[in-house]
């Protein structure tokens, strides 16, 4: 009885395990280079003026992408799938401005937006002391990163900072088949 008990406990810490390599390769797919780029072939799409809805993955993923650009240009966007009228209000207010012109670094705080959601979303659930040292080390140089891509911007720092008091740790027994 026992040794099944243990079997069943070694079972699940190997599927939390993978769960949390899963999470680290998520948020892989979402540090700085990525968002950026991805952030740039969205407004490069809205250049077309396409008559059909443009689902927006980035902000499908962190919808607060939008509440980001609506403050930033007093937009009023709500959903990802975004209308022909408002792919064409982002094109002008995001990239209709120019590689030159200072107010186009505002792709870079998107950029870094999504970097500190998507650690809040993938990382901060892992619960470090249950990961085996070579995930650890996997972990470790994905947050130390995100970290990084976030240096000198206190205001994503500190909302980083303030979701780890409140997101929750995923347990084993939640990867439990």
């Amino acid at each position: 009885m026992v040794r099944v008990q243990l079997a069943g406990e070694a079972k699940a810490v190997r599927r939390y395990q993978q769960w949390a390599l899963l999470q680290i390769q998520a948020f892989e797919k979402f540090e700085y280079q990525e968002s950026l780029e991805s952030i740039h072939a969205a407004v490069d799409s809205w250049r077309i003026n396409s008559p059909d809805e443009y689902p927006w993955s980035l902000a499908e993923e962190f919808p607060s992408i939008l509440e980001e650009i609506n403050a930033r240009f007093g937009l009023a966007i709500e959903d990802y799938r975004l209308s022909p009228e408002e792919t064409s209000q982002l094109y002008k207010a995001m990239g209709g401005l120019g590689r030159a012109d200072p107010r186009y670094i505002y792709d870079e705080t998107l950029a870094r937006h999504v970097v500190s959601r998507a650690m809040a979303k993938f990382l901060l659930p892992i619960e470090e002391s249950l990961l085996d040292r070579p995930v650890h080390v996997l972990y470790s140089r994905a947050y130390q990163r995100g970290q990084d891509q976030l240096e000198g911007h206190p205001d994503e720092l500190l909302w980083l900072a303030q979701q780890a008091a409140l997101v929750e740790k995923h347990a084993v027994e939640e990867t439990r088949e």
